[in-house]
């Protein structure tokens, strides 16, 4: 898969005190457009028809975006430079993990092959590299990516996959699961993998989006479910029957829902079958972050 921006990745390998340059810089550059826009509505009140206004507006909002995607990438950084305090048992062999490179001292992505308990290291095949090029790590620069819990894996849930051929993360949306693992898709790539868990990373934002999504098309289908005459509650209903049914209706919508679910995974199943030749396939997509290039704004 094509890396989403060259540009992206010289900033998300940019050191913490190249980040905070940058974000001083633009915060000048935002005050600079903030005075010029000042200066202009004083000297001509009519914005609607004021195309240096217009003009400045635009670059002010480009700011603002770099400004955010900066201060993103730096809130990564900082939490990423804190190493791993605890021993790795052996039972992590074949799982993802974040490695630390004191050269470049940058963080990658790779498999952990062996535990050397005594020694306290690892021995990790870098994704993107060759296969059978394999590094001795220390346990301190290993950090086991945090296992996803089963209730935030669900159809149409937004995630962050790890991509194996570059060792990059991309956005995706969960298909289906399956016995053979999670049916992804890349949201900005014509392209769908089958995944474990461990490749999968789900930020604060996206577990927001996804359980907002997951309530409302359970109140979609809730709506949907048709509850007989006799597990009505009626008014002559002694206590005991009122609990009955209440359980016997609860039992019902939940097996109701589980019923909607595996029809949505059916239907979508296709789509993935369609797509299950070209799993490697990659499409060359110049991408932008909200409209903006990073390499018109970051400093080198």
């Amino acid at each position: 898969m094509k890396k989403e921006s060259s540009e992206q990745k010289k900033i998300e390998h940019m050191s913490v005190n190249e980040l905070l340059m940058n974000i001083s810089s633009l915060k000048e550059n935002l005050s600079q457009i903030d005075d010029s826009l000042k200066e202009e509505k004083k000297k001509n009140p009519n914005e609607k028809n004021n195309l240096t206004i217009k003009s400045l507006d635009n670059l002010k909002n480009e700011v603002l975006n770099a400004l955010e995607y900066f201060k993103k990438n730096l809130s990564y950084k900082v939490n990423e430079i804190s190493f791993n305090t605890n021993s790795i048992p052996k039972e992590s062999i074949g799982k993802i993990a974040s490695i630390y490179n004191e050269k470049d001292k940058e963080w990658y992505n790779g498999e952990i092959k062996n535990v050397n308990e005594k020694k306290e290291t690892c021995q990790i095949s870098f994704f993107g590299e060759e296969e059978n090029k394999i590094k001795e790590i220390p346990f301190k620069y290993i950090k086991l990516n945090e296992e996803i819990s089963e209730e935030d894996i669900f159809p149409n849930a937004i995630c962050n996959c790890l991509y194996k051929d570059d060792g990059l993360y991309y956005t995706a949306k969960i298909k289906r699961i399956s016995e053979l693992g999670i049916h992804i898709k890349y949201l900005n790539y014509d392209e769908e993998e089958i995944v474990s868990k461990d490749f999968i990373k789900i930020n604060p934002e996206q577990k927001i989006e996804n359980w907002n999504r997951k309530i409302n098309n359970n109140d979609k289908i809730e709506d949907k479910f048709i509850l007989p005459d006799k597990y009505k509650i009626k008014p002559n209903d002694n206590e005991e029957i009122r609990l009955l049914k209440r359980k016997r209706v609860k039992k019902m919508k939940y097996k109701f829902k589980q019923n909607q679910f595996e029809e949505i995974c059916q239907e979508k199943q296709q789509n993935w079958l369609d797509f299950n030749k070209n799993l490697h396939s990659h499409k060359n997509k110049n991408k932008t972050l909200n409209g903006f290039t990073p390499m018109k704004l970051f400093q080198k």
